[in-house]
């Protein structure tokens, strides 16, 4: 499979002399969604920035569509889209239709080329409504969706996310959510996403990373890494609510595995409840 992403043991020295390294490697293929889950200060932001160029790795290697992004951003620019943590920060333009329209105009279309991509991921995104609007008088998700928008709208191969969740509510988040994952089905758009929010990363990945004090100390899809509670605390967070009640659970020597999902693990459960009830363990 086509590999999009390559990191390894990358270090990066700011201007104030703070050193920030990512000892390991991290991938992403085309069509993967991959979280890098971390704590904050863990260097999940500076890696993505480097994914474009913004910072450069003075130590490791760091190739993205095989070109080094700090010298070639310029060659694959049109091939990504980059959602940061603050929308507001990406937010120039007076209408929602010029906002989003700032990548096909920076790539030099004609200006019915640029109308039939944006109408065509503002119908995508469901946000036609909003076409016209003063962006800076949005929502919080409303804003959030309009940058994704302008990420998605050159229809990328590659969709980097940094904290993508942060201060939006429940059903702002779902909807987010929905969008990324049928853009990923639909038209193959790798994924990667940085975030703390571990509630989340099911949904949004195949394969995680945990970094940790500059290192990956694990990686392995969402179940391997969820039951793995002793890693989880040495990177400072939490199992999702979840896990922490099937870990309970097992500890309890109960027959259970880390679940999938909310869905299987009912049916875990009620797979354990109905045996138990036809060995008249338990009363029905």
């Amino acid at each position: 499979m086509e590999q999009l992403i390559y990191a390894k043991d990358l270090n990066f020295t700011y201007p104030d002399k703070t050193d920030v390294k990512i000892n390991g490697e991290i991938s992403v293929k085309k069509s993967q969604r991959v979280v890098v889950l971390g704590a904050n200060g863990s260097g999940k932001t500076t890696l993505l920035k480097s994914l474009v160029g913004i910072t450069k790795p003075n130590k490791g290697k760091l190739k993205v569509f095989d070109l080094t992004p700090s010298k070639e951003f310029s060659q694959f620019r049109y091939k990504v889209g980059v959602v940061f943590q603050n929308a507001e920060e990406q937010i120039i333009a007076p209408t929602v239709y010029d906002d989003i329209a700032l990548m096909p105009r920076g790539a030099g279309l004609k200006e019915s080329e640029i109308a039939e991509k944006v109408n065509w991921v503002l119908e995508e995104l469901q946000l036609t409504h909003l076409v016209h609007k003063v962006p800076h008088y949005l929502s919080g998700g409303e804003k959030k969706k309009v940058v994704l928008a302008g990420a998605l709208v050159m229809n990328p191969k590659l969709l980097i996310l940094d904290e993508p969740f942060t201060g939006l509510d429940p059903k702002s988040k779902e909807s987010l959510l929905k969008i990324i994952n049928y853009f990923n089905k639909k038209y193959n758009t790798a994924i990667i996403t940085t975030t703390h929010d571990v509630e989340t990363v099911f949904a949004i990945s195949d394969e995680v990373y945990i970094v940790s004090d500059g290192e990956v100390i694990a990686r392995g899809n969402p179940k391997e890494i969820f039951a793995q509670s002793e890693v989880l605390n040495k990177a400072k967070l939490l199992q999702p609510q979840l896990h922490q009640l099937f870990s309970i659970l097992i500890k309890r020597q109960l027959p259970l595995k880390h679940p999938q999902n909310a869905n299987d693990g009912a049916e875990q459960i009620y797979q354990l409840y109905t045996q138990l009830v036809k060995q008249n363990k338990i009363s029905s």
